[in-house]
């Protein structure tokens, strides 16, 4: 699975949603920024992005929640493949993505963060991308 979202060059923790940010999306939103900041300095390499089927206006109190917080929302873009990739994404659940676009792995929405990290650690050890 790949696609595009901007975040291009930079490995990114995903986290998909197709209603509005609840309590589990926000659990799921300070997880990855928790995870992102334990990576210490490899955060660099780190991106955060949230994929919700809202409205932006509706998205303004996660940005000022969420700084750095990187946002799609736009499920029926023109950008087709895109638009195919997102909605073969479930609902609900973590994803790590490579620098080039491809999904790596998925998680439930409140992982325990330390494999998760751990999980993390690994790819950005073993790759020479992002």
């Amino acid at each position: 699975l790949h696609f595009d979202t901007g975040t291009r060059g930079r490995w990114t923790l995903v986290y998909k949603t197709s209603g509005g940010c609840d309590d589990t999306c926000e659990k799921a939103l300070i997880d990855i920024r928790q995870i992102r900041l334990a990576t210490g300095r490899e955060i660099d390499r780190i991106e955060r992005l949230l994929i919700i089927d809202a409205e932006p206006d509706n998205i303004s109190p996660l940005r000022e929640q969420h700084p750095g917080l990187k946002f799609s929302t736009d499920f029926n873009s023109a950008d087709v493949p895109f638009h195919a990739a997102v909605e073969s994404l479930d609902d609900n659940k973590l994803y790590i993505m490579d620098p080039l676009g491809n999904v790596i792995l998925r998680y439930a929405p409140a992982p325990e963060r330390k494999a998760f990290l751990a999980d993390l650690k690994k790819l950005l050890k073993a790759s020479r991308i992002g």
